[in-house]
C-alpha cells in the first residue's frame, strides 16, 4: 500500500484485527516490523461501524474524518476485543488505525504489523503472527510495491 506524502503525518487504518480465542483480550501494543524512517505515533482499535471513513491518508486522521469516528477511536493499550464466541459471524471487524509519523517528507515504508495482546482473565501476553500487509509513503506512487 503507497500514500503520496504531503506531510509527515499518515493514517493507516486498514488492518483488521479480531480475537479468535474464548477468552476476552486486550490489545496491550502495537509493533511496525521492518520500519524504515517511519514510526508508530499512537495506536487505535477503529469500531467496524466507523471503518469506512478511514484508511491509508496523508495526515492524521486524514481529511474528512468525522468528529464521531475521531471520538470513537479506542486508544491501545487499553482497547479489549470480544471473544470470537460473542461476534455475530456476520459481523465486521474493528481495525487499527495506527498514526505514523515519518522523519521528513521523502521516502519511508514498513513491512508488516504485530500485535501484542493479553488475554484478560489469565493476563498471559502473546504476540500475533506478522500482516501480509506493508506500508509505503512516498513522494509519488508508481504502483511499484513498498
Amino acid at each position: 500500500m503507497c500514500v503520496p506524502t504531503g506531510s509527515t503525518d499518515h493514517s493507516y487504518a486498514i488492518e483488521p484485527i479480531s480475537n479468535t480465542s474464548n477468552h476476552e483480550v486486550e490489545v496491550v501494543s502495537v509493533r511496525l516490523l521492518g520500519a524504515r524512517h517511519v514510526r508508530l505515533a499512537d495506536a487505535f482499535v477503529l469500531p467496524e461501524a466507523a471503518r469506512g471513513e478511514m484508511g491509508v491518508l496523508d495526515g492524521w486522521p486524514g481529511e474528512g474524518v468525522s468528529p464521531q469516528t475521531r471520538r470513537a477511536l479506542i486508544p491501545i493499550p487499553g482497547a479489549t476485543l470480544e471473544p470470537a464466541s460473542t461476534v455475530s459471524d456476520d459481523a465486521d471487524e474493528p481495525a487499527l488505525a495506527l498514526h505514523l509519523r515519518t522523519r521528513s517528507q521523502g521516502e519511508a515504508s514498513f513491512d508488516a504489523v504485530q500485535v501484542v495482546y493479553r488475554t484478560t482473565d489469565s493476563g498471559t501476553t502473546y504476540r500475533s503472527e506478522p500482516s501480509s500487509i506493508s506500508f509505503r509513503a512516498a513522494e509519488t506512487c508508481d504502483g511499484t510495491p513498498p
